[in-house]
């Protein structure tokens, strides 16, 4: 008995560890799906499950957050481009105004 405590304790943990209105799932659902989990695995097999949802929570968390890193780098980048683009423009400009001059 002592073990299915553990198992639920570590389920719900881990459903509090992930968004639960980022993927759609309100309180009752993730309440569902882990009795469902208790039924369907053993309480032997819960922890580990657990402890591998966790992990892929991680790790779905990091690549999502490298990839906006890279578009906010990318979008600072072309930024920089554009604005040394008229900087020389500017630069060009000036040039043949002291030409004329």
């Amino acid at each position: 008995m002592c073990n299915l405590y553990t198992s639920l304790y570590v389920a719900i943990s881990v459903s509090q560890h992930i968004s639960v209105y980022s993927i759609g799932l309100g309180p009752t659902e993730l309440l569902l799906l882990t009795l469902l989990a208790i039924i369907l695995f053993a309480p032997r097999k819960l922890p580990e499950l657990a402890k591998a949802l966790k992990e892929s929570a991680d790790i779905i968390r990091r690549e999502a957050s490298g990839s906006a890193e890279k578009s906010s780098v990318e979008d600072k980048e072309r930024a920089l481009k554009e604005v040394a683009e008229k900087l020389e423009a500017s630069e060009k400009q000036e040039k043949k105004k002291r030409r004329f001059f």
